[in-house]
């Protein structure tokens, strides 16, 4: 079965989302984006959707409202927290948490294990 690259990251971040770690991002964009996210708070309706690499890849999970469904794993529920700019997924017996950079109405910029992933949402 051939697993997408994406989805092996974020299987790697939310393992890592439990260790807090606020080492300075190395790209200067994104630390641009960062400093200016330090404080910000976002709405939580823009997480609901579709989530991919980019508007043609395979989806990687689908957020609707407090839950998250990984397209591995669609039987599966999470629910989903969002706290200022930190968004936390309730596992079974853990929480993991990821720094939030940018997230607008189509696109989903968040920072976990020293990796910055970037997500687009789906227009389907």
């Amino acid at each position: 079965m051939k697993i997408n690259h994406s989805f092996i990251i974020l299987l790697i971040a939310i393992v890592g989302f439990t260790c807090k770690n606020d080492t300075i991002l190395k790209k200067n964009n994104i630390q641009n984006i960062g400093k200016q996210v330090e404080n910000k708070t976002y709405s939580k309706h823009l997480l609901n959707g579709v989530w991919a690499e980019n508007e043609d890849e395979n989806a990687l999970f689908y957020i609707d409202n407090d839950s998250i469904y990984y397209v591995e794993h669609q039987d599966t529920t999470y629910a989903i927290d969002l706290i200022e700019n930190q968004l936390i997924i309730y596992f079974e017996g853990y929480a993991a948490k990821s720094k939030i950079l940018k997230l607008t109405s189509d696109s989903l910029i968040y920072e976990v294990d020293h990796e910055t992933v970037k997500l687009y949402k789906r227009k389907d």
